[in-house]
Formats: structure tokens, sequence, C-alpha cells
């Protein structure tokens, strides 16, 4: 083992793979050329950009010095990702934790989905930048990966400064969290870090660069969160508000996807079915959602922090001064759900309907359906016994602003009343979980289109669809949309619905993928009536697993017809 694993030692690697003469040891000389062979010119040039700014990050060389940077630009990452921007304008009270509406300005941000141009900037000067630099070249350029890796392991060895091999490591660590090099160069930074590494870098390093092995590259650099981690060498705990008001705080790394952290979060809180409940995040007065758009689960939670953070600093905040929020809630239901089976879950969707609907992000049909509304929400919060006196107290905060203006304090105070007594007559002794249950069953049926996920639409064929400007189909548990942007710009329109009982099948296969794109799928619905249609989207993934769990299920029913337990109407598959 020993003989072999001396293969992969980093002077045996530089004495086979580094140019012009150069050794393994440290220097504080300038590199006239990068240590490994690179094809392109603008890769040459970035990793002499990034061997000069290595060095002023662990201090070899003074910032002050002046080293000419050619290229005068950041590493081109993609800002956006496949995030949506959700406008956050229904209440006008930006800290509002139900301002996160996924209504029409989610459907009319879900159209506009531009990619942030970057601008060109002068060379780093903070640590933080510097990481920045480092790290975005090596995120975005797969061959400067092992020359970063090179790089960071020759000014590692032989380091004749303490404070310098203390931030090397530190900078080593931050890498490895964002992307991992070769194969074979992995083989030699792990040899490299078992053999070097001081006792409290070791495993924290080689675990680091474990799990990125394992959950892909990252797609931005490190936010100040992550940074200020790394550099404590402590855990990243992240704080998660509920729709209950409570803040949970969840431990995760630089590598956690949003499907890991989802699930975490869903262990430590006990919810059963975490299915459709999504994190959005929040700044200013944007809501960004973390699961809309293609290849959901891959996307880290660190490059979410870090897309706001940059957005703060576009905004000329600095990193640390950035605050945003991370919320959990119910984007989607799926057609088994079942309220009476998760309490949890239940719980968490009842207060987000409680809040949704004081603040106008679901609207009920008519004021008898917001007076019994309001009589169950009693009922759940204060039980059996109600009285004029009581809903005076509450009425103000359970009833939307607008109808209790247009309507007055006293007109829903009457109505709740009456509700309430034919709901609850003397007796009644159902509880208060279950009252809950109904309210989340209502919710499923009548605003199942507010509970969707969009999916950006590039191009659309089938009978009768012409689409004139951007659209996005929307999924939920009852139907498949396409809503186009209106003629005047405000709002949308239903430009196709199919009920996912027509629907006979949907495939999908990738058309074509330019380097450097996301590649683009052709997506295809057959229905039972006949008619075919055709989206081409990125990544369709993500919409064919919904619809296929959906249209599966449909079709179970229609086979197995559910019914109706004696104990509380709950739907039981046969």
């Amino acid at each position: 083992m020993g003989e072999f694993l001396a293969d992969y030692s980093f002077n045996t690697f530089a004495l086979r793979h580094f140019m012009g003469g150069k050794n393994h040891s440290f220097t504080k000389e300038q590199l006239k050329q990068p240590l490994l062979k690179l094809k392109s010119e603008d890769d040459q040039q970035a990793a002499l950009e990034v061997w000069v700014t290595i060095q002023k990050f662990m201090g070899d060389v003074a910032d002050t010095d002046v080293v000419e940077f050619i290229s005068r630009k950041k590493p081109p990452i993609k800002r956006r990702m496949s995030f949506r921007n959700f406008g956050a304008k229904i209440t006008g009270k930006k800290s509002s934790k139900y301002d996160l509406s996924t209504d029409n300005a989610a459907k009319e941000a879900a159209v506009n989905n531009e990619v942030a141009q970057q601008p060109e900037v002068l060379p780093p000067t903070s640590g933080v930048e510097k990481v920045a630099f480092i790290t975005g070249y090596g995120i975005y350029s797969k061959p400067l990966r092992d020359e970063i890796y090179s790089q960071l392991m020759k000014q590692l060895s032989d380091n004749p400064s303490e404070r310098s091999r203390e931030r090397g490591w530190f900078l080593l660590s931050l890498c490895a969290g964002c992307f991992a090099p070769s194969s074979l160069v992995t083989k030699v930074v792990r040899y490299f870090i078992s053999g070097h590494a001081p006792p409290e870098y070791s495993l924290y390093c080689e675990e680091r660069l474990r799990r990125t092995c394992s959950n892909g590259t990252r797609s931005l650099p490190p936010p100040q969160l992550e940074y200020n981690a790394v550099k404590r060498r402590r855990p990243i705990l992240v704080a998660v508000t509920l729709m209950d008001e409570r803040v949970v705080k969840v431990e995760v790394d630089s590598a956690t996807t949003i499907r890991e952290l989802r699930i975490q979060l869903s262990e430590k809180i006990s919810l059963l079915d975490h299915f459709g409940f999504a994190f959005y995040i929040t700044m200013f007065d944007q809501t960004i959602s973390l699961t809309s758009g293609s290849a959901q689960w891959e996307h880290h939670i660190m490059d979410a922090i870090s897309h706001v953070e940059q957005t703060g600093r576009d905004e000329g905040l600095s990193g640390k001064d950035v605050q945003w929020d991370l919320f959990f809630r119910k984007e989607v239901f799926g057609p088994w759900h079942d309220p009476y089976k998760d309490p949890v879950g239940t719980t968490l969707i009842y207060h987000q309907l409680v809040g949704g609907l004081k603040y106008g992000e679901y609207k009920c049909q008519d004021d008898a359906e917001y007076a019994e509304f309001s009589a169950r929400r009693f009922y759940i919060e204060h039980g059996s016994s109600v009285s004029e006196e009581g809903l005076i107290e509450v009425i103000q905060t359970y009833v939307p602003d607008k109808l209790l203006k247009r309507l007055g304090a006293g007109y829903w105070v009457n109505a709740t009343m009456d509700s309430f007594k034919k709901l609850y007559p003397d007796g009644t002794t159902v509880s208060s979980q279950d009252e809950k249950a109904v309210l989340v069953q209502q919710a499923m049926d009548k605003w199942a289109q507010l509970f969707s996920r969009f999916f950006v639409i590039k191009k659309m064929s089938g009978p009768g669809i012409t689409l004139k400007r951007s659209a996005v189909a929307a999924v939920n548990w009852k139907e498949l949309s396409v809503l186009e942007e209106s003629d005047s710009g405000r709002g949308t329109k239903v430009a196709l619905l199919v009920p996912l009982t027509d629907v006979k099948s949907v495939s999908k296969r990738n058309v074509f993928q330019i380097r450097g794109t996301e590649s683009d799928d052709e997506f295809n619905v057959k229905t039972t009536r006949g008619p075919k249609f055709t989206f081409i989207m990125n990544n369709a993934d993500e919409i064919q697993e919904m619809l296929q769990a959906f249209v599966g299920r449909h079709i179970l029913e229609i086979h197995h017809p559910v019914q109706p337990t004696e104990e509380h109407g709950e739907e039981s598959a046969a």
C-alpha cells in the first residue's frame, strides 16, 4: 500500500507533469507559464492571474505589488443558475413571512429568466474577493481545476511561514468545498492532505473534498457565511423559518444540496411527507424559489446564499451586511396527499393558509367562505366556546384588510358567529387537528393552481397552440396548464389546460446542446383524446418525473377507486 500511495505523492506528480522545470516547492517568484499544460490561451492567462491571487491571499507577496491582470474580468459564472425571482408585492410588508406570492407575480417572473451580465472589474482586493476569484475560475473552467490545486500544493510544500501555511490550508479547504480536480489529481490531493495537513485540517479537508466529489461542482463561489465557518472550521448552521413562525437551525456543509437540506429539516421536525415542500430565500423585496426550474435537487444551498449576497453587493452592501431569510413552505400537492396522516405537515400548511388568506395570496369565492374559514380557525385556536367578545378580539387578524375596510369588523364578527354555530352545534368534540386537515383538504381542492410548480417553456407546438409571448408550464395535482404573458404585458393568460386524467403518456428526449450551455429537451405529452403537445425546455427531467407520478396515481384511482372511511372521510387506496 505504501508503494502504491507513493505513486500519488505531489513530488512525483510535479516531476512528471510540471512544465518549465518547475519543482514542487514553495516560491515567491511569479510564474511565466502555468504549472500544467493548458490548451486554451484564456486558461493559460487565467492560471497566471490565479497564481498571483493565491500568493496575495497567503501573504507571500504584498497586496500593494502591482501585477498586470490582462483579462480584467471576473470568471464568467452564471449568477442566476435556474432560480426564479418571485415578486413580493402582495402585501406591501416586506418583512411579512407570508409575503411569498406564487400567483401572477411568480408566473410573470418565471418567464423573465435573464442571466445577469458580469461587469469588468479590477483585480480582487479583500480576502472574500480573492477567494471568489480563485474558486470562480475553478468552478467555471474544468481544465483549471488541476492547475489551481497544483498551485496550492506547491505553495504549501516547504513553506517557511506558519501564517502563509495557515492561509493556504484555509484556501485549499474553500476550494475543496467548491470543485474537485480530475481523478488523478484527486488522489494526489488526498495523499498530500494525509501527509502534510496540520491535524486540525487533515480530516476536515478530506471530508470536504469527498463531499464535493459526491455532490458535484458548485455553481457559485463561497458566500460570507461559508467563508467565516470554514475559517474557524466550524459547522455551517442555516436558520430556516417555518410557516408556524418556528426557526429551526440545520447543520449543513459546502456540498449540501437543496434535497439534502429538505430531508434533514424534515427529519428534525418529524415531517412525514416532505414531497412538495420547498425553500424560499428572501432579501429586500425579492423572494427566490429554490425549487422552481430544472435540476432543482442538484442546487447547493450555499450557491443560493452566495447569489443573494452578490445581489446585495450589487446594491452597494458588503457580504456581511446582506440580510436574508430562508423559509420552508408547501409549494405543490401530490394526488396522494392525505392531510389526516401527517399532523406536522398539516399544521405547517394550515399556518401557511392562515397567513396567505390574511395577506391576499389565497382568496375565497365569497363572504360565506371567508366566514367559514374564520369560524374553523377560531375553533382550532380557541375551542368550541365562542362569544362575540372573543371574536372581536381576533377578527382583525383573521380577515383581509380590504374586506375589513369594505364591510367593517362587526359584519365579519356576525358572519363568523353564524358560520361557527352551523359548523359546531352544542356538544361538538371534533379535534382541532382534524379541523386543520379539513382546511388543508379544501385548499388542495379549491386552490390547486396556486399550488403549482412552474417550468419555463422556450417553444411549444400542438393543436390550436400559437405562443406569441413568454410562457411557463404549471403542474399541479389536477392539471397541466400553459400560462402565457398577456397581450398587455400585465399578468398571464391560460393558453392550454389539460386535466391529468386526460394525459396518456409523457416522454422526453435531448434535442441539442451548445457547448457551455444547458441542454434543451423535447418534452411530449400525449392525451387520451388524441392531441399531442410538444415543449422545448431546459432539462425536462423534473416535469417528466412529476407528471409520471401524478398521472400514475390518477390511473391507479381509476382502476382502484378510493372510498371514504367511517372515521373522518379519509381517502385510502383500495
